[in-house]
């Protein structure tokens, strides 16, 4: 890589410290960005709550969920041991795969657009701000599906350009990968999957009957399947049960309703992508929305000239990528489940070798080198100037509610007093002090029972004869959220009267609040 793209990295590097930094100080951790860390502590302590297997003496997860794997958790289980749990090392860790995921892409753009314009990828955290704010959480996860799927674009690409069956393999390893990570990236996988072997199937069409193809399609399947095998253990074991369990809400796709959900899917990433997602539910952010709107108008704008050349002037690049995000988006319609902010990053590593390969064709636009220089000034202070307002206003205000940062004054206050057990009693409660405390505090996840009075009952006295026993609680009051969401969050009545009258259960409450309205309370 040459100067200018090492000037670009560190940029990005910048960027993303940045992110990190204010979001380790101001947002509070939550159960969405734990599910691959608390399974890294539960290995080191060797309690598994999740299906396991036992090697060299200890249990080691083979999923962390009916439709998500343990793979990041087992790379972060020994630097967890090493480094300790805290909000800084899990969000280090993430903005470091932030970080990888962007080489990933400089290494599938230096095919597209030539080793000296590929680093413009390195624009990303500018042109996407969601990208910037989401990389250090991992809200979802994402980022291991970013990484397989640039990897396995990447690997396609050089089996169309160079033609040797290593690209193959390594194609169907990367693409096995992605569904491996999370389930949840089915439209990415079977958009890539059936790309890259129908380009194998059209190059074998002479041969297809032969010995070597059939050795050829099998270590193939060895490839496909290495980071699955988990996946497919667990439901050979366990059966679809749970998982079915997880999507039986979700919503059925019609004939009828299947075109109006493309326009819906390709309106939902536009607005995911925005930022206001995210930061609507730890800032306030009102009066700069018209800034957030670059990011689907500049690269919406690029993408149409890019078309419009390609009448004249055929970019083989540019129309697979494009084709594969729409294929992608195709695909999205007919998935179950699908509807959240998050589940729409996968089509990020189409749409964005698309954007760039766009701006690199209109770039070149310009024959005079300082015309070029120009052009991409405006375009990177553009973003710059996108990025700006939106950190800005992310470190003004603290976070609320489940980003509440007086989740760690609750955890500081559990540590000091040796507690060793705590029941739960909110949603997004359990999962943060098992974590943060290093899995000191174990904990009991109650904020699905639906508690009676009864059962109240029970458990304070369980914690009255137990001196390292507390109960836990939290109450929102936030009115920067929507009332009905508030309202589902403090929905236990039982609970609340325990809150607002201690004296009539007999027990004392520590109370810690943010600045925002969120309280925590430790019951004894």
């Amino acid at each position: 890589m040459k100067r200018f793209g090492w000037v670009l990295f560190v940029v990005a590097v910048v960027l993303l410290a940045v992110s990190y930094f204010i979001s380790s100080r101001n947002i509070g951790i939550s159960d969405e960005e734990l599910t691959d860390y608390s399974t890294a502590v539960m290995m080191s302590h060797d309690e598994l709550q999740t299906p396991g297997l036992m090697f060299f003496g200890k249990m080691v997860p083979i999923v962390n969920s009916p439709y998500q794997g343990s793979l990041k958790s087992w790379l972060v289980a020994p630097i967890l041991r090493i480094f300790g749990t805290s909000v800084y090392v899990n969000r280090f860790l993430n903005t470091v795969l932030a970080l990888i995921y962007l080489l990933a892409m400089y290494w599938v753009l230096k095919l597209l657009v030539g080793e000296s314009w590929a680093p413009l990828v390195f624009l990303i955290p500018l042109l996407d701000t969601k990208f910037l704010l989401y990389a250090p959480f991992d809200y979802g996860p994402f980022l291991g599906q970013l990484i397989f799927i640039s990897l396995s674009i990447g690997g396609i690409l050089r089996y169309i350009k160079y033609k040797k069956i290593k690209w193959w393999y390594f194609s169907n390893l990367m693409i096995g990968a992605i569904l491996a990570q999370k389930l949840t990236s089915f439209p990415a996988f079977l958009s890539l999957f059936l790309i890259n072997n129908t380009l194998y199937i059209w190059r074998k069409r002479q041969s297809l009957i032969s010995l070597r193809t059939f050795g050829e399609i099998l270590i193939s399947i060895c490839c496909f399947s290495i980071f699955l095998w988990p996946s497919i253990y667990y439901f050979l074991t366990y059966g679809f049960t749970d998982f079915l369990v997880n999507s039986a809400s979700s919503e059925v796709i019609t004939f009828w309703s299947y075109w109006p959900k493309i326009w819906v899917v390709l309106v939902s990433f536009f607005k995911g992508f925005d930022g206001v997602f995210w930061v609507k539910g730890c800032t306030i952010i009102k009066d700069i929305k018209p800034v957030l709107v670059f990011f689907p108008i500049f690269s919406v704008l690029l993408v149409f000239w890019e078309i419009g050349k390609c009448f004249s002037k055929k970019n083989v690049y540019f129309l697979f990528s494009l084709f594969s995000f729409l294929f992608t988006v195709l695909i999205f319609t007919f998935v179950r489940g699908l509807t959240r902010s998050h589940h729409f990053f996968i089509l990020q590593p189409f749409w964005m070798l698309t954007v760039f390969v766009s701006l690199v064709d209109f770039i070149k636009c310009y024959k005079n080198f300082w015309q070029r220089w120009l052009v991409l000034l405006v375009v990177v202070f553009g973003m710059l100037a996108n990025d700006m307002v939106m950190l800005r206003y992310f470190g003004r205000y603290k976070g609320a509610v489940l980003s509440s940062v007086a989740i760690y004054d609750l955890n500081d206050r559990l540590l000091s007093l040796n507690a060793q057990k705590v029941y739960a009693l909110n949603f997004s409660l359990s999962a943060p002090i098992y974590y943060l405390s290093g899995g000191k505090v174990k904990t009991v996840n109650l904020a699905w029972n639906g508690l009676n009075s009864d059962e109240l009952s029970q458990l304070l006295d369980e914690v009255r004869n137990n001196n390292d026993t507390y109960l836990v609680a939290r109450r929102s009051n936030n009115y920067y959220w929507s009332q009905e969401w508030i309202d589902w969050l403090n929905r236990d009545l039982v609970l609340a009267d325990l809150i607002d009258h201690p004296e009539k259960y007999g027990v004392k409450i520590s109370t810690m609040m943010d600045s925002r309205g969120t309280s925590f309370y430790l019951i004894k």
